[in-house]
C-alpha cells in the first residue's frame, strides 16, 4: 500500500478501536490516570524546586548559578548564530579532520 492511502487507512482504524464498546468506557480512566500521573510529577518536581531555591539562596551556589545561566545562555547564543549562519557545518568538519580515525570510526558507526 502507498502511503497516501495507508495513513488514512491507520487513522480511521485506530479510530474505529477508540469507539469500540470494549475500549471507550477505559479512555477516561486511562486518561484520568496520565493526568494524576502528571499531576504528582508536577507537584514532586515544583517542591523539589523550591526546596532548592530555598538552600541555594542563603549560600555562594547563588552567585555560581547565575554565572552558569549566564554562561549556558551565552552558549546557546552562539551555537543559534552558528546553525542560522551556517558556520557549524564549517566547525564540524574541522572537529572531524581533528578527530583520530579510531574515533571518527567509531562516531560514524553509531
Amino acid at each position: 500500500m502507498t502511503p497516501v492511502i495507508a495513513l488514512p487507512l491507520a487513522f480511521a482504524a485506530g479510530v474505529l478501536t477508540i469507539l469500540s464498546p470494549c475500549v471507550l468506557p477505559l479512555v477516561p480512566i486511562v486518561m484520568l490516570t496520565m493526568f494524576v500521573y502528571a499531576l504528582g510529577t508536577a507537584g514532586a518536581l515544583v517542591a523539589i524546586g523550591f526546596g532548592l531555591r530555598r538552600l541555594t539562596s542563603r549560600s555562594a551556589a547563588a552567585a555560581a548559578g547565575a554565572r552558569g545561566r549566564f554562561a549556558l545562555g551565552a552558549t546557546v547564543a552562539v551555537f543559534g548564530a552558528l546553525v542560522v549562519t551556517g558556520l557549524d557545518h564549517r566547525v564540524e568538519a574541522a572537529l572531524v579532520a581533528a578527530m583520530p580515525d579510531w574515533l571518527a570510526t567509531a562516531a560514524a558507526s553509531l
